[in-house]
């Protein structure tokens, strides 16, 4: 028997009490950190000031992250000379992997003349550039800051135009990556490359790649998730999942996308609202008394799921909960809009086609609802009945019932 299964009462009580003193002590331990960063500081500021404000700890993270080799014995002061002697010269290789916000945050700190710009309101953004030697946060004037040292400042403003170009590239690398991930779901780096490599117009390293990503990651955070998958659109919630689908349809390609269509894929909030999306966004707003941006929120959702492999039936089961359905009619049209949905929805596991798009592909002439007038499943390669012992028609592999008919 479970552990979990054959506890009383009382001790699932305590174990529930405990895990809620934990988190809260967390959250305090998390709220002194950020007290600590926000404290008053100078501007302008000397690298050696700016250094000085930190830990041992923290020293460290600045040297692993700037590449300064022989210096993990150092004690903190030895450390802190160290850094301040070689972090101004070792700016350009630091650059290499930012994006144009960052680029320009940096560009902005050093056109000032005491080197401070308003913090972003994103405190991750703040932690990532301090980690760097870069932007040190405190409080000046009873604002929060990111102050640029001297030092540092005169060595950003004697870079030379490639280096803003070099942001630029890897901005819109990053935007393709997660528009490819959007449509896509999961990725290797290796496979990521590849597929980059002709909307980029250049050879594009796995390794480079990653690294790009994984501090785009740190330091913004939204749009990407990474583990031993590779790389995911934030939104997925089974990468392994994903992976599978893919390798379960090894002959079917990736569908191409054009860059155009990468680049708006990969923009902050993008959700891909297709016909079908719009379809079912307007009959809940004709249906029901809701405003076009809750029915948005409804169908966004439900989107989702689809995407995250739930099954229609999951999705009628969805909208019965939160909208009532007075009769066989108003059920009939929430599944005939499910189903376009469905079938008009570019799927992670079918790599970014529709199944509408298969369905095409196959010959079928049938409505992309994949049901008749009758209500029937069909199959859009064969145009018949789909019943519930055969393959199902998305190509899993699996009987129709154990999958989209379950």
């Amino acid at each position: 028997m479970d552990r979990k299964e054959g506890l009383n009462k009382q001790e699932q009580k305590q174990i529930a009490e405990a895990w809620e003193r934990f988190k809260e002590d967390e959250m305090r331990r998390e709220e002194r950190k950020t007290d600590s960063r926000w404290v008053p500081i100078e501007a302008p500021l000397s690298l050696a000031a700016a250094l000085a404000r930190l830990t041992k700890t923290e020293l460290s993270d600045i040297r692993t992250n700037g590449g300064l080799r022989g210096a993990s014995s150092l004690k903190k002061q030895e450390l802190a000379d160290k850094l301040a002697e070689t972090l101004p010269e070792r700016l350009g290789p630091l650059l290499e992997t930012f994006d144009e916000e960052r680029f320009e945050l940096l560009k902005r700190a050093a056109s000032r003349p005491d080197g401070s710009v308003e913090a972003p309101e994103d405190e991750y953004k703040a932690v990532f550039l301090a980690a760097r030697g870069l932007l040190f946060p405190g409080t000046l004037q009873g604002k929060r800051v990111l102050v640029m040292p001297r030092e540092m400042a005169q060595a950003f403003r004697g870079l030379d135009a490639s280096a803003a170009r070099k942001a630029q590239e890897n901005g819109r690398l990053v935007k393709l990556a997660r528009g490819m991930l959007c449509y896509y779901g999961v990725l290797n780096p290796v496979r990521l490359a590849q597929l980059l490599e002709p909307h980029a117009k250049a050879q594009i390293q796995p390794t480079e790649l990653k690294m790009l990503l994984d501090e785009a990651l740190d330091y913004a955070g939204g749009g990407l998730q990474s583990g031993e998958f590779g790389f995911a659109d934030e939104a997925v919630v089974d990468p392994e999942r994903v992976v599978e689908e893919h390798q379960l349809r090894g002959d079917l390609p990736y569908r191409p996308f054009s860059t155009e269509e990468l680049l708006r894929a990969g923009a902050d909030d993008f959700v891909d609202r297709t016909p079908a999306y719009r379809e079912l966004v307007n009959f809940l707003t004709d249906t029901y008394d809701i405003s076009k941006e809750e029915a948005d929120e409804y169908v966004c959702e439900s989107g989702f799921e689809l995407l995250n492999g739930a099954k229609p039936s999951a999705i009628v089961e969805y909208y019965h909960e939160r909208f009532e359905m007075a009769d066989e009619s108003t059920v009939g049209a929430f599944v005939d809009r499910i189903m376009k949905l469905m079938n008009g929805t570019r799927l992670w596991a079918l790599k970014g086609h529709m199944p509408s798009e298969l369905s095409a592909v196959s010959g079928s002439r049938e409505e992309p609802s994949g049901r008749n007038a009758s209500g029937s499943v069909i199959d859009f390669a064969t145009g018949r009945k789909v019943g519930r012992n055969d393959p199902c028609p998305c190509g899993s592999g699996k009987k129709f019932k154990k999958c989209c008919g379950g």
